[in-house]
């Protein structure tokens, strides 16, 4: 198995099963369709400003007083929904504190640095650059990248008889594993059904592997 190594264990989790009529059920919240992006400020002559998405409110990641080399948010990705997407970046108020009303106006935050459309795939990662320079010759435009990125696993589910067991993945720390299921005593072993799903309940791999007890 990749990303997570597992331990064996034989024991019975009937108790598990007898918990609740929903044990064979796997819930997974619907964002719906979504990609993922995240922003970087590349242009060197504008000042800080606010990413704002201004055709719809959800699913649409905001950032503000976002600085030049600055990348919103960070290594990993915000979701927003797919679909033709409308984004603005404005000045940010050219005072943090919002002591001056003068550096905080209507005039100053209302200015547009760029304005865009342009469709998101589902289930697509995009890093979206703001590039060029808005003083002459005034090159400033959005640059925008289809990362390739692997989903790491962030679950593993196994399937025991009439019902699918859930385990977190948390990095590189072990996840133990049992079943009920195709356990052998003569062999000391048992077969696993095992997949591996997304942080989002996406379908990453599946495989089924026989344990043994070592000795």
């Amino acid at each position: 198995m990749r990303g997570f190594r597992i331990g064996l264990a034989l024991a019975s989790v009937a108790t598990l099963a007898s918990c609740s009529g929903e044990a064979s059920k796997v819930f997974v919240a619907d964002q719906g369709q979504v990609a993922y992006i995240r922003f970087v400020n590349a242009i060197p002559d504008s000042g800080a400003g606010d990413w704002r998405f201004v055709d719809a409110v959800e699913g649409s990641p905001t950032t503000l007083n976002l600085p030049f080399r600055g990348i919103f948010p960070g290594a990993t990705y915000q979701s927003a929904n797919a679909g033709v997407r409308h984004l603005k970046i404005f000045q940010s108020a050219l005072d943090q504190t919002f002591a001056d009303p003068n550096l905080t106006s209507p005039a100053v935050v209302s200015t547009v640095f760029l304005d865009s459309a342009f469709t998101l795939t589902a289930g697509t990662h995009y890093t979206i650059i703001a590039v060029g320079n808005l003083r002459a010759p005034k090159t400033a435009k959005f640059v925008i990248l289809t990362d390739n990125f692997v989903d790491p696993t962030a679950y593993v589910a196994v399937r025991q008889p009439g019902y699918v067991e859930a385990y977190r993945v948390a990095g590189a720390v072990p996840v133990r594993i049992s079943t009920t299921s195709g356990i052998s005593a003569t062999n000391s072993s048992a077969t696993f059904d095992v997949s591996e799903h997304s942080r989002r309940g996406a379908l990453l791999r599946r495989s089924t592997f026989v344990a043994r007890v070592a000795g």
